[in-house]
């Protein structure tokens, strides 16, 4: 393996010894990259009640242009997100808690 070199203060070095040493390390045994906890949005429609699946599109309807359009683009919603976490606070309020947690159940566990 050839070893890399940086770029310092406009210069371009080569790794110090530490450096390559946990260069090598990161090659060798890469992180694990958890895999996201997601929900397709056609569970969501596939989940919900007539009258439930009503009541979350008169809610995407007030939602400003940029988050409706993530909702629009997206094909999931992803747990981690802060829009993640206001669909669920509005559907708790509507819904509560064991049906919010019904309908946005993880798609991939």
């Amino acid at each position: 393996m050839v070893r890399p070199n940086k770029m310092v203060d406009g210069q371009i070095v080569p790794l110090t010894d530490a450096e390559w040493a946990e260069y090598q390390k990161m090659q060798s045994d890469p992180p694990l990259i958890s895999q996201a906890t997601i929900t397709y949005k056609a569970d969501v429609w596939r989940r919900s009640t007539e009258e439930q699946a009503a009541a979350i599109d008169t809610e995407l309807t007030k939602l400003d242009v940029r988050m409706r359009r993530l909702w629009d683009d997206a094909q999931y919603l992803d747990h981690s997100t802060e829009e993640f976490a206001l669909l669920q606070a509005t559907m708790l309020q509507a819904f509560g808690q064991a049906e919010t947690d019904r309908i946005l159940a993880p798609s991939n566990a």
